[in-house]
């Protein structure tokens, strides 16, 4: 009798619970360009899957380059992308420029999913070097100065390594 009574208790209290309103995403910390934690960070998802992560104080700011990019063949492709910066707003925008020039914009979008802080990233265009960027990427390391990314290929399973620097 007192298993019932406690199973119906225990039932009736989880039935109350408003599951929509409680927030069960892992708290993330994040390393500002100052070296300052930021423990708040943003709980919108857009597009991309996951609880949405704060990078901007990361990423925001001074132009990128990319300083080394590595294919799922373990072939350096760095080269292609040397006369390209990418400037990353907060509003989730990004500005590829070459020559001082904005040639392609596009969106990025920094996340939990499945356990794993990714990067997504999507630029608009047709340069098939550029479209090799169009991935969700794990993010390996963030920091002021040097964002690293990895994606695993579904097909043969080889990594696709890039990194930003500044």
């Amino acid at each position: 009798m007192k298993k019932t009574v406690l199973l119906l208790a225990l039932w009736a209290s989880l039935m109350s619970c408003d599951l929509a309103n409680d927030d069960v995403s892992p708290s993330l910390t994040t390393a500002s360009a100052s070296g300052k934690i930021d423990d708040n960070p943003s709980k919108s998802s857009g597009s991309a899957s996951g609880t949405a992560i704060s990078m901007t104080s990361i990423i925001g700011g001074n132009d990128w380059k990319v300083t080394s990019y590595i294919d799922n063949k373990n072939r350096d492709r760095t080269s292609r992308y040397s006369s390209y910066t990418f400037a990353y707003n907060s509003t989730g925008g990004v500005s590829v420029k070459s020559g001082g020039k904005v040639v392609v914009s596009g969106t990025w979008k920094a996340v939990v999913d499945s356990g794993k802080e990714k990067f997504y990233l999507t630029l608009t265009t047709t340069d098939s070097n550029l479209s090799e960027f169009n991935e969700d990427w794990i993010i390996v390391t963030k920091t002021a100065t040097t964002l690293k990314l990895q994606n695993v290929s579904g097909g043969n399973g080889g990594t696709t390594t890039l990194i930003f620097s500044r």
